[in-house]
């Protein structure tokens, strides 16, 4: 279109930007990492900005803000969106907060959180509890004075079960110890927003922790749900009383610093602290809603079950503690006995059974989460250096040679912008 500048457009307000052309925005990503990467000091401050633009390649700015503009906007003159350009760099607007750094920052770290190789590690906990829920079901109705049925299948199964009844003791503590230092660290991250509510924190961080905390827990409850009388049981109930104090204290850090920054309700988060204008663009138009909403709301049926089980240990501890007080005067009761050891029975199993649902449901949906993030973005920690040379012996001037080491490869504008 022509350069003219057109006095009656305006630039599209910051909720309807489409941002989703990630091939116009890869070039000009490109290109802006390249200065801040390669640079150094050199486009920092108000001068810097200055110099930067100019160095820019016209035809890639163009075609990223043209890609921002919704398709029921007018639309913009060449001219219009060179003006934007020039605007951006010395606005503190969408882009320009943290030195031009803003944008690029969420761009290039789609989401926060753990690397694939933690993500394998959740996996590998969470067959092992599922392995151990189905080894340790037989050993819950032996615990109780129920018989289960004599055949060389139950017991061939009894035989491969027995080493996990031996170490479920050992594992239940790991996960406990487990559990409890990812809450420590998850109030932690909570923590330095109180403290320090002016520095920049992540929203997806802070998401991410509460979520695979409740895996842990919910991890577990899995065991606990099974264990009958196992050794160490006092300060095993120390620890759980431990667990269940810091899963409120992050329940509420998460309600005040996370949810109630989505309603409007956030004391804390200034608007550098959070680069809010960048991440709400994300969480908008680029990270699945649908996904962190099902993520919430799993979240807080998980909560539910832990509230329950809360409960249910609390009454544990009055029973190791305090119970030679009732359970004898319970016990003369046959029949009420009975129907209580029975309950007890299908509590724990359905318990546990629940627990293992949820606790996938939870890994499974936090994978998608973050795959679509790691999708539409790029991933956090990069293994590969991005060069960027403008090229004149092609057919459009302002080609992209993307290096990557050790391979080479060469990327037309022509098929890298449409």
């Amino acid at each position: 279109m022509a350069g003219y500048v057109n006095a009656t457009w305006e630039v599209p307000p910051l909720e309807v930007l489409n941002i989703s052309d990630c091939d116009a925005i890869a070039p000009w990503l490109a290109y802006l990492l390249n200065a801040e990467a390669e640079e150094g000091t050199k486009y920092k401050g108000v001068s810097g900005k200055l110099e930067l633009q100019t160095d820019f390649p016209m035809r890639v700015a163009v075609k990223f803000l043209r890609s921002l503009v919704p398709d029921n906007w007018t639309t913009p003159t060449d001219g219009d969106l060179l003006l934007w350009h020039l605007g951006l760099w010395n606005a503190n607007g969408y882009f320009a907060a943290d030195n031009g750094t803003t944008f690029l920052d969420i761009f290039l770290y789609g989401i926060g959180g753990c690397g694939s190789t933690m993500i394998i590690s959740f996996y590998t906990v969470a067959i092992f509890v599922t392995i151990f829920y189905l080894a340790l079901v037989p050993g819950v109705f032996e615990a109780y004075g129920r018989e289960t049925r004599s055949s060389k299948l139950v017991s061939l199964y009894r035989k491969c079960a027995s080493g996990f009844e031996e170490s479920i003791a050992g594992f239940l503590d790991a996960m406990l110890l487990f559990t409890i230092s990812m809450l420590i660290a998850a109030i932690t991250r909570y923590a330095s927003v109180l403290e320090n509510p002016h520095e920049s924190h992540s929203l997806f961080g802070l998401q991410d922790c509460v979520f695979l905390t409740a895996f842990a827990i919910l991890s577990t409850l899995v065991l606990q749900s099974l264990s009958y009388d196992l050794r160490r049981q006092r300060i095993r109930m120390v620890l759980w009383g431990l667990l269940m104090a810091l899963t409120i204290t992050l329940e509420v850090f998460y309600r005040r610093e996370y949810i109630d920054y989505f309603t409007g309700n956030g004391a804390t988060w200034s608007h550098h602290a959070i680069q809010e204008d960048a991440q709400i663009i994300w969480h908008t138009f680029c990270q699945s809603d649908r996904l962190r909403r099902t993520l919430q709301s799993l979240l807080t049926a998980g909560h539910c079950v832990m509230g329950i089980n809360a409960a249910a240990g609390i009454y544990l501890m009055l029973e190791t503690f305090f119970g030679d007080r009732w359970i004898p005067k319970l016990q003369c009761h046959a029949r009420l006995w009975n129907i209580w050891e029975t309950c007890k029975i299908c509590l724990r199993l359905g318990n546990g059974l629940l627990c293992v649902i949820i606790m996938w449901a939870f890994l499974g949906l936090f994978t998608a989460y973050r795959k679509d993030g790691v999708r539409k973005g790029v991933e956090g920690k990069l293994s590969r250096r991005y060069t960027v040379v403008e090229r004149t012996d092609t057919r459009v001037q302002d080609s992209v040679v993307y290096e990557k080491t050790p391979a080479v490869e060469t990327t037309p504008m022509d098929d890298v912008v449409r």
